[in-house]
């Protein structure tokens, strides 16, 4: 071990590929039970804490090992199915195998998941949910979103531990307090959502059977309500109505609470220099990664992507709803910060970073990958919509909590951005479920919505680091 950490400090630009080949190698099958991977990756991730190599790309090469040694694993069980116990190196480890498979009987797709952390079976579980014919896109899911945690788990006591014991006794309080703020705001976030879905579910279709007959009885907001719960309601003129209705109330709420406290809100200044209080290297290093999954370079490029593959598969309808995402997370809080004009928290109150409120971030966030768990719950069964919008609670959640940190935005621009974006999820998400598009394909759609951000990061943030 000692020397692949030396050779890895004596050629950095080589890091990156021993980086991938470690993560590899301790998530393939069988290969795993002979891998230091944990001691390795605890070494690697010293060296970043050291200055040595780099903290996104080497996250980065990790999460990336890590999702093709067990992608690899899966797609041999699939291959093989029941002939993989026959097969050499598995027939000499008849208990594994027999062990992983009691474990994935026990966990269902969970198994994906714990076994990326759980040692006994981990070199097994991919292999054998191929075997057990676990459903391609599933575990797809599961693998990288697994991967997500697993690289930063393995990598980052290594990082703390390789920060100097001055820079250590400086921030490890700190950080501590920081991680189990994040932990437990992630947390409530995703119980949260879960508990929302499931008791707005079984009322979904009695609030537009009501929202239609509301439209009835007013014939003032028909357009409204025929562009959110009508099948046959015109699309292109309703969604641009509604966002102009909801950009209005916003704008009247917003003035009402500015009329009557002000903004920013008095609480505001407290709660920055709280986390201000809170900051750290880094953190600062890792927040500022999750912070560049919202900014409107990296989701244009992956609304233009998305954008280009549905109207190259001919899906006009979800095409026309995409872009009612996209213009309306672009256009809407830049309208509304030229009209409030509420500046940044100090010191980026002045220059070119423009007004704060509401959060470009939380809006552009929220509304794009608010729409993605909304096409991607379409086509899970009930019991699992809750996973789509669950993990993208938590995303939006970690890239708005990072806009706060940095001390980029005052808490009540991202609270008012997720507000925004959030009404015109429901709204748009609304519109798209009632009506009768044909749904696209499955497995190809669920790939790029959920790989193509995953490949983005891997080159985005390295190049903004």
């Amino acid at each position: 071990m000692d020397a692949l950490l030396a050779w890895i400090t004596a050629h950095p630009h080589w890091a990156g590929l021993a980086v991938w080949l470690v993560a590899f190698s301790e998530s393939l099958a069988i290969v795993g039970l002979f891998m230091p991977g944990a001691l390795l990756l605890f070494g690697i991730g010293t060296l970043v804490g050291l200055g040595h190599l780099e903290l996104w790309p080497t996250l980065a090469w990790a999460f990336a090992g890590a999702v093709l040694g067990d992608g690899l694993s899966f797609w041999i069980g699939r291959h093989y199915r029941q002939q993989l116990r026959t097969l050499w190196p598995f027939r000499n480890y008849p208990r594994l195998v027999n062990r992983g498979v009691d474990f994935f009987h026990r966990h269902g797709g969970k198994s994906v998941l714990f076994g990326r952390f759980v040692g006994p079976v981990r070199p097994i579980v991919p292999a054998v949910a191929g075997m057990l014919e676990m459903p391609v896109g599933r575990y797809l899911a599961i693998n990288l979103g697994s991967a997500l945690a697993w690289a930063p788990a393995y990598l980052l006591p290594g990082v703390v531990f390789g920060a100097s014991l001055e820079l250590a006794a400086a921030v490890t309080g700190r950080l501590a307090a920081l991680l189990l703020l994040s932990l437990a705001l992630g947390w409530l976030v995703l119980v949260a959502a879960r508990l929302l879905l499931r008791l707005l579910q079984p009322r979904a279709r009695q609030l537009v059977e009501g929202l239609l007959a509301w439209g009835h009885h007013h014939p003032r907001f028909a357009a409204l309500a025929a562009a959110v719960g009508d099948p046959g309601g015109p699309e292109a003129r309703g969604l641009a109505v509604l966002a102009g209705a909801l950009v209005a109330l916003f704008a009247l709420a917003a003035l009402a609470v500015e009329a009557v406290a002000g903004l920013p809100l008095a609480w505001d200044p407290w709660l920055h220099e709280l986390l201000a209080a809170l900051r750290n290297p880094l953190a600062d290093r890792l927040l500022i990664g999750v912070s560049q999954l919202g900014d409107s370079l990296f989701l244009g490029i992956y609304s233009a992507a998305v954008f280009a593959w549905l109207v190259a598969r001919r899906e006009r309808g979800l095409a026309l709803h995409w872009l009612a995402v996209v213009g309306f997370a672009w256009l809407a809080p830049e309208l509304l910060k030229h009209g409030f004009q509420v500046g940044r928290p100090a010191p980026h109150d002045a220059g070119g970073d423009g007004f704060s409120f509401p959060s470009g971030h939380a809006v552009g966030a929220t509304a794009v990958y608010g729409f993605v768990a909304v096409v991607l719950a379409r086509a899970l069964a009930p019991a699992w919509r809750w996973l789509p919008y669950g993990g993208a609670a938590v995303l939006v959640t970690g890239i708005a909590f990072s806009r706060v940190y940095l001390g980029m935005h005052w808490p009540t621009d991202v609270a008012a951005g997720v507000l925004l974006g959030g009404a015109w999820v429901v709204l748009l998400g609304t519109a798209y479920r009632v009506r009768p598009f044909p749904q696209p394909a499955g497995r190809a759609l669920a790939a790029l919505l959920l790989g193509l951000p995953l490949l983005l990061a891997l080159a985005y943030l390295p190049l903004r680091a």
